[in-house]
């Protein structure tokens, strides 16, 4: 095989590679954008605005006077209850329901007014203490009505908003579903592209003119440039591409690793012209 015939079958060898290459990223491409389309168009609609909670109005304080009486009220009916109930047990139903009531009453004056002397002492400082928080109450309650009136302005606010909201929200589930429906209807085309340029990169390579080893995009793009810038004539020996290019493997000149390829771009001119101008020449997705 001449040098013009090999640098022939090694750029046809290239046009190959790179249709295989761009179209199973394309079609990868299609796939992961088809999963993301049909994620999108199963998000749930946003739900209708609701008034955010809000929390309770508190209670005012008992006033310590009508807190004292109910516990001075409580302590003589539970005093008189008891006492009773012990007379009736203990001296029958005749005479304890008259000696139960008169000592009831006795001692539940003597608690009551124990209570009264406890609450009285304290009083002062209660009366202080009420004071403080009816002013507490009302500045609390203050703040809760301005915080309802802005809740409730918040929440029209939302409402009046709502329609467009979810408006918005159906078109774009009408647009990924129709995105959707175009990537799918061109899966089996873009599929049978790629089996038929793999089955062109085989029957090719059956002339068995290219070693396997080297029968990759990159390996085959290095081999065609050393051959078409003259710095090579053939394939084999000790001056052959092959040996020139494991030396530039060895060296680190030439990079296998995509990530590395498609992350560095344009630095690699000089070092892989041919890769690169394959790359930049891909013609974009039609869809």
């Amino acid at each position: 095989m001449t040098t013009a015939q090999l640098s022939q079958y090694l750029e046809t060898a290239v046009d190959l590679e790179k249709a295989v290459f761009l179209q199973a990223r394309r079609l990868a491409q299609y796939k992961e954008e088809i999963q993301a389309l049909d994620r999108a168009a199963r998000r749930p609609a946003p739900a209708p605005p609701e008034a955010a909670p809000v929390a309770p109005v508190p209670k005012p304080p008992m006033e310590p006077l009508r807190e004292i009486l109910g516990k001075t009220l409580l302590g003589f009916l539970l005093s008189l209850a008891a006492v009773t109930g012990i007379s009736v047990l203990t001296l029958g139903p005749a005479r304890g329901w008259i000696t139960g009531a008169i000592g009831g009453v006795l001692l539940g004056c003597i608690l009551a007014i124990v209570a009264y002397l406890k609450a009285v002492r304290a009083s002062s400082f209660r009366w202080r203490t009420y004071h403080l928080l009816m002013e507490n109450y009302q500045l609390i309650h203050g703040t809760y009505g301005l915080r309802r009136e802005k809740s409730q302005a918040e929440l029209e606010a939302r409402q009046k908003a709502y329609p467009d909201l979810l408006r918005r929200h159906q078109e774009r589930v009408t647009q990924a579903l129709q995105r959707k429906q175009a990537l799918e209807a061109a899966l089996p085309q873009l599929t049978q592209q790629l089996a038929d340029s793999k089955a062109a990169r085989a029957a090719h390579y059956a002339q068995d003119v290219l070693f396997p080893k080297y029968r990759t995009f990159v390996l085959v793009c290095s081999l065609c440039e050393l051959v078409q810038s003259g710095r090579c004539a053939t394939l084999e020996g000790p001056q052959g591409a092959y040996q020139q290019l494991e030396a530039e493997l060895q060296a680190g000149w030439i990079l296998t690793d995509w990530n590395q390829i498609l992350r560095q771009g344009d630095r690699l001119q000089t070092r892989q012209f041919l890769l690169c101008t394959a790359l930049q020449e891909a013609p974009a997705p039609s869809l």
